[in-house]
């Protein structure tokens, strides 16, 4: 599986661009047109992790903004931890392997979201857990040549 460290030029582009469109509409006061744009900024920044961060380190301070607790608190174990869905049983298995690797405490676990701690986790039970969890999203031929190069 291939880890992203840096955001292509192209895709830059219309990540800065949002950025700035959420700055505008947040200077403007218009919190649910900032808030959409944060989200797509998001979405762009999924595969690289400084962009990901930065835009959860973006939204944690939305929710102050806002003074919205959930927000707050959604946030700050996405900037601590890492997380990812799994399904029922898949998250099941790794948090029976290791306490570094539980279910989200809400609604959210119960349909698989699940918190890594990478502090405390192994790299050999981290690679197995991304593995795992974009097998579930990704494309069929893309599973198929994960599981055929394990």
């Amino acid at each position: 599986m291939k880890f992203y460290t840096k955001i292509p030029k192209k895709l830059e582009f219309y990540y800065k661009l949002e950025l700035e469109k959420y700055y505008d509409e947040y200077m403007h006061g218009d919190y649910t047109r900032a808030w959409n744009h944060l989200e797509r900024a998001h979405i762009i920044a999924q595969k690289y992790p400084y962009q990901h961060t930065f835009v959860h380190w973006k939204m944690l301070q939305f929710g102050f903004k806002i003074k919205n607790r959930k927000e707050i608190f959604g946030q700050i174990p996405r900037l601590v931890f890492g997380g990812v869905k799994l399904t029922k049983i898949d998250q099941e298995d790794f948090s029976s392997l290791s306490p570094s690797i539980y279910p989200v405490d809400n609604k959210w676990g119960k349909q698989g979201w699940t918190i890594i701690d990478l502090e405390n986790v192994t790299q050999k039970l981290l690679s197995d857990v991304l593995k795992t969890a974009y097998c579930e999203v990704a494309p069929k031929k893309l599973v198929e040549l994960i599981n055929k190069n394990k």
